[in-house]
Order: C-alpha cells, then structure tokens, then sequence
C-alpha cells in the first residue's frame, strides 16, 4: 500500500489545462477533476497496484 500512496504521477498536459481553465476562472464544475480520475484509473492498472493486490493474497 505504501508504494502505492508514494508513487507520483505527472499529470497530462491536457489534463492539467483543462482544470486550471476552471480554477482560474474560479469555477468548480461536478465533473473538474474527471480527467485525473481517468487517468488515476489508467495508472492504477500498472505496476504498483498489482504490487498490492500480490501482496494482499500471501
């Protein structure tokens, strides 16, 4: 689990803009931070969430 809350991970550019395009304009829509999830799920199929689950069946 450790390594899971420790790995970073940079953000898309896309990504990125799309949310401070909202922030800067002081908005805070429902869905602000859907493109991070998308790619916070993305990044949760890799390594170090196999990692966890391996660990997690010993």
């Amino acid at each position: 689990m450790e390594e899971m809350l420790s790995h970073t991970y940079e953000y898309s550019k896309d990504a990125v803009a799309s949310v401070q395009k909202y922030l800067l304009k002081n908005e805070v829509p429902v869905d602000l931070f859907e493109p991070y999830m998308e790619e916070i799920f993305t990044q949760l199929k890799g390594k170090p969430f196999k990692k966890f689950l391996e660990r997690g069946s010993r």
